[in-house]
């Protein structure tokens, strides 16, 4: 009889103070647990408690071959992420997404940028290359659109002005301002194969309901309320005409780009903004994005022809390759 491959789910819970971007981690959870169980993998979750030594002792009892890693917190902070693939680095098992330099590096939004442009990538100028105009204040620790408003968005004639705004918004929270891209939105998702990453489906946000003028943006709310005018005026969408087809090919090839200069592996997903003179740009980069039935991850997957049970099967089969 063939031995099931064992993979230990990772995480810490929420906390209750957290938002609803951060409390679904035992839907994540429960939607990987069953996918891999499909695939022919024995699961069990090890909950990080707080206590370092009682979980790396747990892992080591359990001797997993892989592991599945869900944290999105550290010691209840967000910010910190990154620690829990350091936790997960000591092991020695191989665990999926990105590891601990790509998450450390995409923690931060202001990181990203800069090693972005450097490396030739478009990316919305900050106020360090200021124009007049529109420009959208945003937490750089921070993800899920947590603290994105519809309020986010400024106009600013000078940076003084601009500098005001940002002057509204405590320090602890890391505000930051890039220039606000006026035109469409789109995502690109990405899964390995077995070599690399690679673009497997793009959608594009629709927004409706809006006024002339109205900046249209993914809100907290767009993505997490389902109650909300924002979240049932932000439809998804997986159909293009002809006429998109070059801009979404260079869309593919920027985020392949990308993920390579980010150093990003097993899953991911790259957002852009199309201006109205048809030019892409970078606007965020997500190395482990949210899993679920009705995650926009697996809806661009599905239509792409990959179920969810292969879709794990792929996340797995990438965390093994990068040991």
């Amino acid at each position: 009889m063939v031995q099931k491959m064992t993979v230990a789910l990772c995480y810490e819970p929420p906390l209750t103070e957290h938002g609803a971007d951060l409390q679904d981690i035992s839907e994540q959870a429960a939607f990987v647990r069953k996918y891999l169980s499909s695939a022919g993998y024995t699961t069990y979750d090890i909950v990080y408690g707080g206590d370092l030594i009682s979980f790396l002792q747990k892992i080591k009892e359990a001797r997993p071959q892989f592991i599945w890693n869900l944290f999105e917190t550290f010691g209840g902070v967000e910010q910190r992420q990154n620690l829990g693939a350091a936790l997960l680095e000591i092991t020695g098992i191989p665990y999926t997404g990105s590891k601990l330099d790509a998450i450390t590096h995409c923690s931060d939004k202001r990181t990203v940028k800069a090693i972005l442009y450097a490396a030739g990538i478009p990316v919305p100028e900050t106020r360090h290359i200021f124009t007049p105009g529109r420009w959208i204040l945003k937490p750089a620790k921070l993800h899920g659109s947590a603290g994105i408003t519809e309020k986010s968005v400024v106009y600013a004639a000078s940076e003084e002005d601009l500098l005001q705004e940002l002057k509204k918004y405590p320090d602890s929270l890391g505000i930051f301002a890039e220039r606000y891209i006026d035109g469409r939105e789109f995502s690109v998702t990405m899964l390995d194969f077995g070599d690399r990453l690679s673009a497997v489906a793009i959608a594009e946000m629709l927004f409706s309901g809006y006024r002339s003028g109205e900046s249209k943006i993914l809100t907290f709310n767009a993505k997490w309320a389902e109650e909300s005018a924002e979240y049932k005026n932000s439809v998804r969408t997986f159909n293009f005409t002809t006429k998109d087809t070059q801009v979404l090919e260079e869309m593919k090839t920027v985020a392949e780009k990308t993920a390579v200069i980010l150093g990003l592996s097993g899953f991911a997903r790259i957002d852009f903004r199309l201006s109205a003179d048809n030019k892409i740009w970078v606007i965020d980069v997500n190395p482990n994005p949210c899993l679920g039935e009705d995650s926009g991850f697996t809806a661009a997957c599905g239509h792409a022809g990959v179920n969810p049970e292969q879709m794990v099967s792929y996340i797995i089969k990438a965390a093994s390759a990068t040991y």
